[in-house]
């Protein structure tokens, strides 16, 4: 049995495997719906499947650090391409997660990526493209640890994905490098993250001004910013 979303990817619940459709295209799917993908009993589930070297195909490990428990991970990197399976449970102890470049990332698999390793302190996913507002809103709903999150080059995050990050009272790093989707709304949507000590914007477009600022102004307690990146935003000039 399948649940499909709009941009080809599928939740196999007879294998227990989670893996991203193969078919090419811009995997359009902004607003879809996010499926539960626990798995009633939590076991099971898992990313990759064994195909390299494809876009769309599974998600796969690059490099794996034992956690302290059992077989948990601590660290974890998803490269593009390889010949590897994760099965969720191993998450459960995850804090640092990489999955750079892996195009084939979509919101069905970032959300039970989130679902599973909800200690989750470090999300890096830059370039992964097929991630919008709707998988965002999924992930942050139960990474409420997250300290730095890395979403350069996903295109697809707009204002309403950074009104979702106002809940993570604890993240302190945020790169939005060329996400030009973003405007001073969004940047403002920003100003309740107390515990933010760095904050990149750079190749942010014409749309981000600095008028997004002026909602930092009023939050004299409890402000901890100490490094803004805004070259070669358009709009500042």
């Amino acid at each position: 049995a399948y649940e499909s979303s709009h941009d080809g990817s599928s939740l196999d619940q007879s294998s227990n495997s989670l893996m991203s459709g193969s078919r090419s295209g811009d995997g359009r799917g902004t607003g879809s719906h996010i499926p539960n993908t626990s798995d009633g009993a939590g076991r099971g589930r898992s990313i990759g499947g064994g195909s390299s070297g494809r876009t769309g195909g599974p998600l796969s490990y690059g490099s794996v650090g034992s956690g302290s428990r059992g077989n948990a991970l601590a660290a974890l990197e998803l490269a593009a391409s390889g010949a590897a399976s994760v099965p969720l449970t191993s998450l459960r102890q995850l804090q640092y997660l990489d999955m750079s470049g892996a195009v084939q990332l979509d919101d069905i698999a970032l959300a039970a990526v989130a679902q599973a390793a909800q200690r989750l302190q470090t999300l890096i996913i830059p370039r992964c493209t097929r991630v919008t507002d709707a998988g965002l809103e999924a992930a942050v709903a139960r990474l409420r640890e997250l300290q730095v999150l890395n979403l350069s080059n996903c295109h697809r995050i707009t204002d309403n994905g950074l009104a979702y990050l106002a809940h993570l009272h604890r993240l302190s790093q945020l790169i939005l490098k060329n996400c030009p989707a973003i405007t001073d709304a969004g940047v403002a949507a920003l100003a309740p993250l107390r515990r933010l000590e760095l904050l990149d914007l750079a190749h942010a477009g014409t749309r981000v001004t600095g008028a997004g600022f002026a909602a930092f102004s009023g939050r004299s307690l409890g402000t901890r910013l100490a490094s803004l990146a805004l070259s070669y935003c358009g709009g500042l000039g």
